[in-house]
């Protein structure tokens, strides 16, 4: 596997992922439980999470070897109509969601699935990130990205002094009910 190298300042070795319009696939959705984020001077606990996406975009290591590029879009994991998930979600479907579907809506269904995103570049603090713009149903015609062999869900990865995947997510429940 590819190294990370980082540096005091956190900047690592892995470049933003490029810019543009791109057909791509949903290869996980990573819970970070309660998180302690401050707005407007007040610090709450929120569920967070990201959705990443790949591509098929590559980038070289200093080594040589190629290693897949991912973008990942973050979110406090609720779909109230003033949160930014269910919007994104909606536009992904091509529809918004029902009655019922607001009562319970199982994220685990979205890895897998297939997408049309635009990637664009927001320069901070001397860095570039690489954030999803939008988001769309693949259109007909275009080909599936294929999703990198050997990517292991971070669900799945094990943890420092464990020898297989992490607690259980809320993300774990098996559902063939796609919505796309």
């Amino acid at each position: 596997m590819e190294e990370l190298i980082i540096s005091e300042g956190g900047a690592s070795n892995i470049p933003p992922h490029p810019a543009d319009q791109f057909a791509a696939k949903c290869i996980d959705i990573i819970d970070y439980g309660l998180v302690e984020m401050t707005w407007q001077g007040r610090t709450k606990k929120k569920h967070r999470g990201c959705l990443r996406f790949f591509c098929g975009e590559y980038a070289e290591g200093d080594d040589g070897k190629e290693f897949p590029l991912w973008v990942d879009a973050w979110f406090t994991l609720t779909l109230n109509e003033k949160g930014s998930l269910r919007p994104f979600l909606e536009s992904w479907r091509g529809r918004p969601f029902t009655a019922d579907e607001l009562k319970q809506f199982n994220l685990a269904q979205l890895v897998g699935a297939d997408a049309f995103i635009q990637v664009v570049h927001k320069p901070k603090n001397g860095k570039t990130y690489a954030n999803i713009a939008s988001i769309m149903r693949l259109p007909r015609g275009t080909e599936p990205v294929q999703p990198p062999a050997d990517y292991v869900r971070v669900k799945d990865r094990p943890k420092d002094g464990e020898s297989n995947g992490s607690a259980p997510s809320p993300f774990d429940q098996d559902d063939d009910d796609l919505p796309f």
